[in-house]
């Protein structure tokens, strides 16, 4: 998968505009092991043409064969789930992290209803971005 990622889609996510692309790995591996990907597309219209334009690519098409052809039995995932996320207002793009060695806490909120989960987005917008800041929390992206 990593192999992928690096020799394939990372490329091509890169060719099409898409410049910061982030692999984050478990500190303490699971089984199964998990890798995250964040993509940040400046638009959905961004994230369809862009994903349009890979699928066509022939330097895409030949970088990702191996992946692409992979034999009954040699699978490198047996779970993938994709998330298509808005940023929050307050905190609109996604921030590169220094380059040194870190480790990153993935947090999910969820809500009773549509009003709790508006007020936890509240919450953040009237205070919680600077809190994250003046701890050197250091968010790489904030959405919804």
């Amino acid at each position: 998968m990593e192999q992928y990622f690096k020799s394939a889609l990372i490329p091509a996510l890169n060719k099409y505009g898409i410049k910061t692309v982030g692999v984050f790995k478990e500190w303490k591996r699971t089984d199964p092991a998990k890798l995250y990907l964040l993509i940040p597309y400046t638009s959905f219209e961004s994230y369809t043409t862009v994903n349009a334009k890979i699928l066509a690519d022939t330097d895409y098409i030949k970088n990702s064969e191996v992946y692409t052809n992979l034999p009954v039995g040699k699978q490198v995932y047996n779970r993938f789930t994709s998330s298509l996320m808005l940023a929050f207002e307050g905190w609109p793009t996604m921030t590169v992290p220094e380059g040194k060695p870190r480790i990153f806490e993935l947090r999910s909120y969820e809500g009773y209803s549509e009003g709790a989960v508006k007020r936890k987005v509240k919450m953040f917008h009237d205070g919680e971005f600077p809190i994250f800041v003046r701890a050197k929390l250091k968010p790489v992206f904030l959405g919804k």
